[in-house]
Protein backbone atom coordinates (compact mmCIF):
# COMPACT_ATOMS: atom_id res chain seq x y z
CA UNK A 1 0.00 0.00 0.00
CA UNK A 2 1.60 3.22 -0.72
CA UNK A 3 1.67 5.96 1.75
CA UNK A 4 -0.72 9.34 0.76
CA UNK A 5 2.66 11.42 0.25
CA UNK A 6 3.69 8.93 -2.65
CA UNK A 7 0.54 8.39 -4.31
CA UNK A 8 -0.05 12.55 -4.57
CA UNK A 9 3.64 12.52 -6.18
CA UNK A 10 2.74 9.70 -8.51
CA UNK A 11 -0.88 11.31 -9.46
CA UNK A 12 0.41 14.38 -10.01
CA UNK A 13 3.60 13.36 -12.06
CA UNK A 14 0.82 11.29 -14.11
CA UNK A 15 -1.26 14.24 -14.20
CA UNK A 16 1.79 16.61 -15.65
CA UNK A 17 2.71 14.26 -18.36
CA UNK A 18 -0.90 14.15 -19.54
CA UNK A 19 -0.78 17.66 -19.29
CA UNK A 20 2.44 18.15 -21.06
CA UNK A 21 1.29 15.51 -23.88
CA UNK A 22 -2.34 17.12 -24.55
CA UNK A 23 -0.57 20.14 -24.88
CA UNK A 24 1.66 18.91 -27.82
CA UNK A 25 -1.09 17.41 -29.53
CA UNK A 26 -2.95 20.70 -29.58
CA UNK A 27 0.65 22.29 -30.81
CA UNK A 28 0.67 19.64 -33.14
CA UNK A 29 -2.74 20.33 -34.47
CA UNK A 30 -2.34 23.95 -34.82
CA UNK A 31 1.14 23.53 -36.55
CA UNK A 32 -0.29 21.41 -38.99
CA UNK A 33 -4.21 21.36 -39.69
CA UNK A 34 -4.17 19.29 -42.54
CA UNK A 35 -4.83 15.88 -40.22
CA UNK A 36 -4.72 13.84 -43.75
CA UNK A 37 -1.10 15.21 -45.01
CA UNK A 38 0.95 15.30 -41.69
CA UNK A 39 1.23 11.37 -41.44
CA UNK A 40 2.12 10.99 -44.77
CA UNK A 41 4.71 13.81 -45.28
CA UNK A 42 6.09 12.25 -41.93
CA UNK A 43 6.48 8.95 -43.23
CA UNK A 44 7.85 10.35 -46.08
CA UNK A 45 11.00 12.51 -43.86
CA UNK A 46 11.39 9.12 -42.24
CA UNK A 47 11.95 6.88 -45.03
CA UNK A 48 14.01 9.28 -47.18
Amino acid sequence: MLSHTSFTLLASNHIAELQRHAKSQRLARTAYPDRERTPRVLWHWANR
